[in-house]
C-alpha cells in the first residue's frame, strides 16, 4: 500500500470529528485502509464507541427539542388564550395594532359521546349514518341545534375559539 494511503489511528478518530451522518462508506473505507491489525482493531472499537456516544448524545438532544417543542406550543397556546381572555372581556372581536391585526374566530364541532354507532343508534338515527356507518355530524349538529332530544342523548356541541392573525399596510 503506498505510504499516502496509510491512516494510523490518530487521523481516523481526527476523520470522525469531521464526518456526518451521510459519511459512513467513507468512515469504513478509511478505517479499512490501516495496514496493522492491531491498530485497526483499536481504531474500530473507539470509533464503535465514539458512534454509539454521539447516538446516545442524539438521543438525548432529541428528547430535549421534543420537550423544548412542546413547552413552546404551551406557551403559545396559553398566550392565545390570554389574547382571546382579554378581546373577550373588553368585547372586541378585532383588534388592529401598528403591524398586525387579530380577530376571534368562533368554530363549533359536533363532538360524540362514542364514536362508533350501535345497532340501537343505526336504528333510531338512520338520516344521521353515512352509509359506511358512521355519524353524519353535520345533520347531527343540526338537528341538535333544532332542539332534537334523541340527538342529544348521543351528541353535543363543543364551541372553541382562535385567532386569525393578518399583516396590515403590507408589512
Amino acid at each position: 500500500m503506498d505510504e499516502e494511503k496509510k491512516v494510523t489511528l490518530y487521523q481516523a478518530l481526527q476523520r470522525l470529528n469531521e464526518l456526518d451522518e451521510e459519511d459512513g462508506p467513507l468512515l469504513s473505507s478509511q478505517l479499512d485502509a490501516m495496514d496493522d491489525m492491531q491498530e485497526k482493531v483499536d481504531a474500530y472499537y473507539y470509533v464503535l464507541q465514539r458512534l454509539e456516544l454521539e447516538t446516545d448524545f442524539w438521543k438525548n438532544e432529541a428528547a430535549k427539542a421534543a420537550k423544548k417543542s412542546k413547552a413552546y406550543k404551551i406557551m403559545a397556546e396559553n398566550l392565545e388564550a390570554r389574547m382571546i381572555d382579554i378581546m373577550q372581556l373588553n368585547h372586541f372581536t378585532k383588534l388592529k395594532g401598528k403591524a398586525n391585526s387579530v380577530a376571534i374566530m368562533f368554530h363549533e364541532k359536533v363532538k360524540l359521546l362514542r364514536e362508533d354507532p350501535t345497532n340501537e343508534d343505526i336504528y333510531i338515527f338512520d338520516k344521521f349514518i353515512r352509509s359506511t356507518h358512521e355519524f353524519d355530524k353535520k345533520a347531527i349538529k343540526e338537528a341538535l341545534r333544532d332542539g332534537d332530544e334523541k340527538v342529544q342523548r348521543i351528541a353535543t356541541i363543543e364551541q372553541s375559539t382562535s385567532l386569525r392573525w393578518k399583516k396590515e399596510n403590507g408589512q
